[in-house]
């Protein structure tokens, strides 16, 4: 089963769009595939072109495993991010993945106290 999800940016654009690859009754572990958006259609601006960029694993005891790049099996890790507005987008997408996991684990609170974002 999957489900998808688009972050958006702060401008209202799509920027990822994450595949959750676990099964909502999952309460130990989160996976997801995740793409950049590199396109959109020009009459309706929907996103139409899609990257690879990252599979990951977030567990229950906040634990994650991320794999990034074109080919996440190959151990590469390799990822293109051009300029501050990528990082910046790279950090809200692992806040926004972290957000999903735990909501799908039923917490609607960080697991370790006193932590924040």
């Amino acid at each position: 089963m999957s489900d998808q999800i688009f972050m958006k940016d702060a401008r209202g654009l799509d920027v990822f769009r994450v595949t959750k690859t676990s099964l909502p009754e999952d309460t130990t572990g989160f996976s997801a595939t995740v793409e950049s958006v590199s396109g959109w259609d020009v009459d309706t601006d929907a996103p139409a072109d899609f990257e690879p960029y990252l599979k990951c694993l977030i567990k229950w005891d906040s634990c994650s495993h991320f794999y990034f790049g074109e080919d996440p099996e190959d151990g590469d890790g390799y990822i293109h991010m051009c300029g501050v507005r990528s990082y910046k987008e790279h950090i809200a997408l692992v806040e926004f993945l972290y957000r999903l996991a735990f909501g799908q684990f039923g917490m609607n609170r960080l697991p370790m106290d006193g932590e924040e974002w």
